[in-house]
């Protein structure tokens, strides 16, 4: 049976008789003249959170060879500041560590924006994104011989406990200069995406406790990933390396974003549903998977005029399709096409 989780997080905001800025950003209006806002969080999911069977979902079959395959934890800090009436900054830093396979995948994620109000609830949004993560290492027998096929399709070449076996029953092993058998393994590098983007955000005022919120946005990616075959201290593998010609992974892509937010305040309550729907335009040999859909729900209590209690979490139905684009590449992008989710805790600070 599949777990539900319920996150929590705990935020303070300024008094809540105005909507903005319970938890989510996506808002289309500005904080107040010199207001400040801090907001620290932490990111988790594992086996007990898990609503969506991540393990089984996320790599199929390679979730019998890890326990915590698809576990995250993390954090967040977000600074938002009202330079003006009718301007505000916002900066904030994320880190995901998310178990991937054999080797934990540490995201760092910084974004930038300035939130310009136009004309009443209409604003207007322009920042950068930068995504950076350690190299992912993939030693694992299995995820070794399906990257290895995917990379070059009926090579002839698998691995087996560290020894390189092909077609014809040559058994090659890695050794080094003391005869010590080395293992094979794949590495995927320089991980990282630049990204500018433009939101344009409308509000529209329900009822004096009710408001919604659309935004359309437009966002360049320039990404850059490369992998590499290890190790190269035997020439005879490295002689077979060189055969698969894996080329250079870096490209640009452009993303299109449709999103909405409500937020209904009862009384000393506060709710708010975010869904966001993301058109990637890549070239067509990465078309595979070029839409994703993000839920973020959070539920929120007032203990008083600046504290909140809230509990939330954010569901990806498309993996981290648009969320990490350098993860996505000819390689990987069959896998992009699953759900994954976690949990928040944290604190939001208002002076």
């Amino acid at each position: 049976m599949k777990k539900l989780f319920l996150p929590i997080v705990i935020a303070t905001i300024s008094h809540c008789d105005t909507l903005n800025y319970a938890v989510l950003d996506k808002h289309s209006s500005v904080l107040p003249e010199n207001k400040i806002q801090i907001r620290t969080s932490y990111l988790k999911v594992n086996d007990t959170i898990d609503f969506l069977d991540i393990k089984e979902s996320e790599l199929g079959s390679y979730g019998d060879s890890f326990d915590t395959i698809g576990d995250m934890d993390g954090y967040d800090f977000n600074l938002r500041y009202g330079l003006s009436s009718k301007n505000s900054i916002f900066i904030n830093y994320q880190r995901w560590n998310v178990d991937y396979g054999d080797s934990t995948l540490n995201n760092n994620k910084i974004d930038i924006y300035n939130r310009f109000n136009i004309y009443k609830t209409i604003s207007f949004d322009i920042g950068y994104i930068q995504d950076k993560a350690n190299p992912i290492t993939i030693k694992n027998d299995k995820m070794l011989n399906s990257m290895i096929n995917k990379i070059k399709p009926n090579s002839g070449i698998k691995i087996d406990n560290g020894s390189i076996i092909e077609d014809d029953g040559t058994i090659t092993t890695i050794n080094d200069s003391n005869g010590n058998q080395l293992s094979p393994y794949i590495s995927i590098e320089d991980l990282q995406s630049s990204s500018y983007y433009t939101r344009l955000l409308f509000g529209y005022n329900i009822s004096r406790s009710s408001f919604l919120d659309f935004y359309l946005g437009y966002r360049y990616n320039d990404i850059k990933t490369k992998i590499f075959i290890y190790p190269k201290t035997n020439a005879d593998f490295n002689s077979k390396i060189e055969e698969f010609n894996i080329p250079n992974l870096n490209r640009d892509e452009t993303v299109v974003t449709l999103g909405a937010t409500y937020t209904l305040q009862l009384k000393r309550n506060i709710y708010e549903f975010n869904y966001e729907y993301n058109k990637v335009f890549r070239d067509d040999e990465l078309s595979y998977a070029n839409i994703s859909h993000i839920l973020n729900i959070t539920i929120a209590k007032e203990i008083r005029d600046k504290l909140l209690l809230y509990i939330g979490g954010k569901v990806m139905f498309q993996q981290f399709n648009t969320d990490l684009p350098y993860l996505y590449n000819k390689y990987t992008q069959t896998q992009f096409d699953k759900k994954y989710g976690f949990a928040k805790v944290g604190v939001v600070y208002s002076f």
